[in-house]
C-alpha cells in the first residue's frame, strides 16, 4: 500500500502524463489520466479528513504540488491548441491566486478557509466534464470548444474566489466583521 504523504506526488505524477498527451494533441487520453488524477486527488482528500493532522511538510508538499500541477495541466491545454494563449494566462494568474492566497493565509497565521483542495478538484471535473463533451458532442460556440469555454468559466471563478479569500483576510487582520456596516 502507498504510504499517503507520496499521494501528492503520485498525483503530480498523472499531472505531468495528462500534460503531456494534451500538449500532443491526444484529448481522450489526457481526459483519461485527468480522470485518474482527480481520484487520486478525492482518495488523498479522504485519508486528510480521516486523519485529521497534517504536519507542516505534508502541508508544504501538498500545496506546492497542487500549484505545479494546475500549471502543468494549463501548459498542456495551452500548447495543446484546447486554449488560446491569453486565456491560458487568464487562468493561470487565477488558479495562482487562489493558491497564493491560501498560502499567505496560513503564513500569517489565520486558518486556512480551505477552498484549496476541493477548488483543485472541482477544476478537474470541470476540466473532464468540458473535454468529455467536447469529444462527444463536437460542437462550438463562437469558434471555441467546450474545453475553451471550460478554461473561462474556471478562470473567472478562481480570480472571484480569490478576491473574496483576500477580502476576508483584510477584515480579519483589520479586526473588522464582514457583516460590519461601518466600512
Amino acid at each position: 500500500m502507498m504510504d499517503v504523504k507520496k499521494l501528492p506526488l503520485a498525483s503530480f505524477g498523472l499531472s505531468v502524463i495528462s500534460g503531456l498527451f494534451l500538449f500532443y494533441g491526444q484529448l481522450v487520453v489526457g481526459l483519461f489520466f485527468i480522470a485518474l488524477w482527480a481520484l487520486l486527488d478525492v482518495f488523498y482528500l479522504v485519508n486528510l479528513r480521516k486523519r485529521n493532522f497534517v504536519t507542516r511538510f505534508e502541508d508544504f508538499l501538498s500545496t506546492t504540488v497542487n500549484t505545479g500541477s494546475s500549471l502543468v495541466l494549463l501548459l498542456g491545454l495551452i500548447f495543446g491548441g484546447f486554449v488560446t494563449g491569453e486565456l491560458g494566462l487568464l487562468a493561470v494568474v487565477g488558479v495562482f491566486l487562489v493558491h497564493y492566497t491560501e498560502i499567505q493565509c496560513a503564513a500569517i497565521g489565520l486558518n486556512r478557509s480551505g477552498i484549496e483542495r476541493p477548488f483543485k478538484i472541482g477544476f478537474l471535473v470541470f476540466v473532464l466534464v468540458m473535454g468529455v463533451l467536447e469529444v462527444s458532442v463536437g460542437l462550438t460556440f463562437f469558434g471555441f470548444g467546450f474545453v475553451w469555454w471550460g478554461v473561462l468559466v474556471i478562470s473567472i471563478v478562481s480570480i472571484l474566489i480569490s478576491v473574496f479569500l483576500a477580502f476576508t483576510m483584510y477584515f480579519k487582520l483589520s479586526g473588522r466583521k464582514i457583516e460590519d456596516n461601518s466600512l
